[in-house]
């Protein structure tokens, strides 16, 4: 069996490097060797009970344990951690409660930036651990679109627009014509370019309504030197697209290493096919608040922590697709 990479050379492919040279490659040609494989037939499995506390949220109390933990390696003690769509900024002060580390959060929505500067404030000792960046995060810097839907039907009458992030997209919406849709101009960076090439991330929290591969591929640098630890990300085909999140998950475990673990499977047993089960999600008929987005379970990643050696076997499998022989 081969593995070939493509590689772009004076405006042609060609055929070039095996993977066992990808640690030696240019984050371009690595990015095209991802590609190249991504029709793969990638499995990723439930976490296995070692990662399980890393599924939960900031109301649990195994994962803050888990995370409080994980801040006291001597190697981490000056890591940052990122809180990607923070919504309302509760995340940011637990994650800085727990570990007495810095945080970064990242939220555009101008509607929510000052409820965000309002917890802050008020979280006491930590506050000064707390930045938050009022911009979007994706693959590119400049300005974008963020459509913003304020006013929309529920059962308790109107929503303003404090209602859940669902509703924000850095893609035009298919209800967007429909009077209630607020467009504004925000300004959208890449995880890279803000925290630069010295950063390094305990953990990293993505929420981005569908624009989650995006922010990753923003974070090139930072994931291709294993300078994000743990990472967690909603994963929502339904809000943007199957082929994105296959692609994004094939380079994080092929080509960076990274274990990845599906939070929402009951067990420690293998899922489908990656990209039958993200098919699957996309076609759920599952909405909040009026808006129809399909399933968006939490997926786990985690790269050269003790359990991740110990689980490294479990946690993928890749039946490569033969070339010809």
């Amino acid at each position: 069996k081969k593995c070939l990479l493509l590689r772009l050379r004076r405006n042609a492919l060609v055929v070039g490097a095996r993977p066992a040279r990808a640690r030696h490659m240019h984050p371009t040609q690595l990015y095209l060797l991802a590609f190249a494989q991504s029709d793969s037939r990638t499995v990723i499995r439930s976490a296995p009970s070692s990662f399980k506390p890393w599924c939960g949220g900031t109301k649990n109390v195994r994962f803050l344990g888990a995370l409080k933990k994980a801040a006291r390696s001597t190697e981490l003690q000056h890591a940052l951690l990122l809180d990607v769509g923070a919504f309302d900024g509760s995340d940011s002060v637990a994650f800085a409660t727990a570990t007495g580390l810095r945080v970064h959060a990242f939220e555009p929505t101008p509607s929510k930036l000052q409820r965000i500067r309002d917890v802050f404030i008020k979280s006491g000792k930590v506050a000064p651990l707390l930045t938050l960046h009022p911009i979007g995060v994706s693959n590119y810097t400049g300005t974008t679109d963020l459509w913003v839907s304020p006013m929309l039907p529920s059962q308790r009458g109107r929503l303003d627009d404090s209602m859940g992030s669902q509703q924000d997209s850095l893609t035009r919406p298919p209800w967007a014509d429909s009077g209630v849709t607020l467009r504004h101009t925000v300004e959208i960076s890449t995880l890279d370019a803000v925290l630069g090439p010295e950063a390094q991330v305990l953990y990293a929290k993505v929420d981005a309504q569908g624009h989650d591969p995006a922010v990753l591929r923003g974070a090139a640098s930072l994931l291709s030197s294993h300078r994000i630890r743990f990472l967690k990300f909603e994963v929502a085909p339904g809000l943007g697209s199957v082929s994105a999140y296959v692609e994004l998950l094939d380079e994080l475990t092929r080509v960076h290493g990274y274990n990845c673990f599906d939070c929402s499977l009951p067990g420690e047993r293998q899922a489908p096919l990656l990209k039958h089960r993200l098919q699957v999600l996309a076609s759920q008929n599952i909405s909040v608040n009026g808006v129809r987005h399909g399933g968006s379970p939490d997926f786990f990643c985690s790269y050269g922590s003790e359990q991740g050696s110990r689980a490294s076997d479990a946690s993928l499998q890749h039946a490569r697709v033969s070339t010809n022989r």
